[in-house]
């Protein structure tokens, strides 16, 4: 988390997208170099919700050359009015564009990331310290619990008791450590990498194919709704944020950043 100009942020290393599709619009980067196929598809097929009734937006051809969306109306009429497919790539473009990173605000979050990266490795530092004291501590009275039980100062009952249930505590830290020194391992490097990749997503989405257009979108969106031919988004995270912070009026740069939160 961060403070700036007096709103907390999530950091940029919070849960952003899966590898999977990471991996997708990597792929999408390497086909543009390829010849295309000529075949048509629809671009924001499958990808919207009706914003009247819910149900689902699907594509088709009018005199087999016009692409349009509609509403399914499955559950009725609702009144959702038909949309060319011209008309609703200037607004898909706009919610690519929402996601642009300037080249300042890049250097900037790329620093954010790496001082978060500092603040994430020395927490981690601190829990795997305690946790490692903790274990020794177990230990210790483990082997002493047992010297204890040869010599007859406990009996065997107390011994097996506190045993159990100091190695059962010891399992909980072999798992907690495990936990603590794979967080974030490589985090920096992927996140550099998600935000180089926003930056250059509007070029991507201009000379891609419809199949290519339709992975960008899905891997900047949760979900979108049409509604009078106007699309809703909602982005994935930290694409939500990315918007948000483009959207401001006022951007003095890094002098306005606390990485810290306040009290």
């Amino acid at each position: 988390m961060f403070r700036w100009k007096g709103k907390i942020w999530p950091g940029i290393h919070e849960p952003i997208i899966s590898k999977e599709l990471f991996d997708r619009v990597q792929a999408v980067f390497a086909s543009q170099n390829r010849a295309k196929k000529q075949r048509h598809s629809f671009a924001f097929g499958n990808l919207m919700r009706c914003g009247r009734c819910g149900c689902r937006i699907t594509a088709g051809l009018a005199k087999r050359k016009y692409v349009y969306y509609r509403c399914t109306e499955f559950r009725g009429k609702c009144g959702q009015p038909y949309v060319s497919e011209p008309a609703l790539e200037s607004k898909m473009r706009e919610v690519v564009e929402a996601v642009s990173i300037g080249d300042e605000r890049m250097e900037w979050l790329k620093d954010l990331l790496r001082q978060s990266h500092q603040d994430e490795q020395a927490y981690h530092d601190a829990q795997i310290r305690g946790l490692n004291g903790r274990y020794a501590q177990l230990q210790q009275r483990l082997d002493q619990i047992y010297l204890d039980k040869l010599d007859g100062k406990v009996p065997t009952e107390l011994w097996e008791q506190k045993s159990a249930e100091w190695r059962k505590e010891q399992d909980e830290i072999r798992t907690q450590l495990g936990r603590h020194q794979q967080a974030n391992q490589g985090y920096m490097e992927e996140g550099i990498k998600i935000l180089e990749l926003a930056q250059r997503l509007v070029p991507l989405y201009v000379a891609a194919s419809s199949e290519e257009k339709q992975e960008i979108l899905k891997f900047l969106l949760w979900n979108c709704t049409l509604k009078d031919a106007t699309p809703t988004p909602v982005y994935r995270k930290p694409f939500n944020w990315l918007v948000e912070l483009n959207q401001m009026k006022e951007w003095r740069g890094r002098r306005d950043l606390n990485p810290r939160p306040g009290p």
